[in-house]
């Protein structure tokens, strides 16, 4: 029965992916990249759904090959569900801060957060993971690739 549902998870999430390729993309973003001297606004869309595309795929290949799990054996999967559901909820908050603390701000404590919910290192090191990574990322946005940010609210 797990199999089956881990199939339909695979499914549904490539699933997802083709209507974001063919459907909610097209129609949400109107421009096209020749139609601007610049990257067009759906590359990144486009990159993320395509992704989803293709770990659904590999999701569904993987649990229909396999059996059973010793997780699903020894019923450990809802713990694994829950600690999934608390690492999309924390990114859920990211987004809804992002606008009100900024890009920086959010990102770096996103990212602590998260590897201290994870448990991928003690706090001065998610602390650091946290502020070099924001930090990286939004000078490569920034400057890199010449595409502003999100500013904190209070900021303008």
């Amino acid at each position: 029965m797990l199999r089956s549902r881990n199939f339909l998870i695979g499914l549904a999430t490539a699933g997802t992916g083709l209507a974001l390729l063919w459907a909610i993309i097209p129609w949400q973003i109107k421009t096209t990249a020749a139609q601007t001297d610049e990257i067009s606004p759906a590359l990144f869309p486009q990159i993320l759904a395509w992704l989803l595309v293709v770990l659904g795929v590999i999701h569904m290949v993987t649990h229909w090959r396999r059996g059973r799990s010793s997780d699903e054996k020894t019923g450990t999967v809802w713990r694994h569900i829950l600690r999934a559901a608390g690492a999309v909820a924390i990114a859920a908050l990211y987004v809804y801060l992002m606008p009100v603390l900024g890009y920086r701000l959010a990102t770096m404590l996103a990212l602590a957060g998260m590897m201290l919910y994870l448990g991928k290192g003690r706090s001065w090191r998610a602390a650091l993971v946290g502020v070099v990574g924001a930090l990286i990322v939004a000078e490569m946005f920034s400057r890199g690739l010449d595409i502003p940010l999100p500013r904190a609210m209070w900021m303008d």
